[in-house]
């Protein structure tokens, strides 16, 4: 996706960057584009989030219907 990106800053500026990549993906970090949304980057974030925003949320609601 890097080589065929359509802004020109996010390409490689020199060959010897795609070959390193393709010689070693395990070194390499994943490209996402720039509007790539959070599950798209780290789905395992996006989740964590939503569970301890959930969890507040039911928390907040039976502390508040107990009362």
């Amino acid at each position: 996706m890097r080589a065929i990106s359509i802004d020109k800053d996010l390409r490689y500026k020199h060959y010897s960057e795609m070959s390193y990549e393709l010689l070693s993906p395990q070194n390499v970090k994943p490209f996402f584009s720039k509007n790539a949304s959070l599950i798209e980057r780290s789905p395992l974030a996006f989740y964590k989030g939503g569970f301890i925003i959930m969890t507040l949320i039911n928390f907040i609601l039976l502390t508040w219907m107990n009362s």
